[in-house]
């Protein structure tokens, strides 16, 4: 199921991922895992914040919602448990899809694959797909499309918040 334009999803950034100086995501936030395997996987992971019940309209209220579904992890799903070391790196939908083309050949859609009942998991999936994609880490359509999803960022916080005194 594509999801709704008005809405955002975050996506959960490994420490190794950020700028080391700041500390923020940058590009390789959002690369795609190549399986020697398979190629590459078909979609980005994410999560859908208006998918998970919340009282708050801003987007802080709707990060930290998720921050404890995945520290709960009713489902027992294999996640990345937020940390004080990992970010997340809130992107609107509508941002995702603005630009439908990157690099003058692929456009990219939000759509929901939850792994269990009641799971905000979603993907950002890659149109044409990712077996298009050569198997080089720097494959130029790969690289244009982390080089986007990082131009879409509208907001990022750390995974645990610090303690306020």
């Amino acid at each position: 199921m594509a999801l709704p334009t008005t809405d955002h999803v975050a996506r959960t950034c490994k420490a190794s991922t950020l700028d080391p100086r700041t500390k923020q995501p940058t590009p390789a936030s959002f690369e795609f895992r190549l399986n020697d395997d398979d190629g590459w996987e078909a979609y980005l992971s994410v999560n859908w914040l208006e998918f998970l019940p919340c009282d708050l309209e801003s987007i802080e209220g709707k990060v930290d919602t998720l921050r404890q579904y995945q520290l709960q992890n009713p489902h027992k799903l294999d996640v990345i448990k937020p940390t004080r070391s990992n970010m997340y790196a809130v992107l609107p939908v509508a941002a995702v899809r603005a630009e439908t083309v990157v690099n003058g050949t692929t456009a990219l859609e939000c759509e929901h694959e939850p792994e269990a009942e009641g799971d905000p998991h979603s993907g950002v999936f890659p149109q044409p797909g990712t077996h298009d994609w050569s198997n080089v880490p720097d494959d130029p359509i790969h690289l244009a499309v982390q080089q986007y999803l990082f131009e879409s960022i509208s907001h990022a916080e750390p995974g645990v918040l610090p303690l306020m005194n």
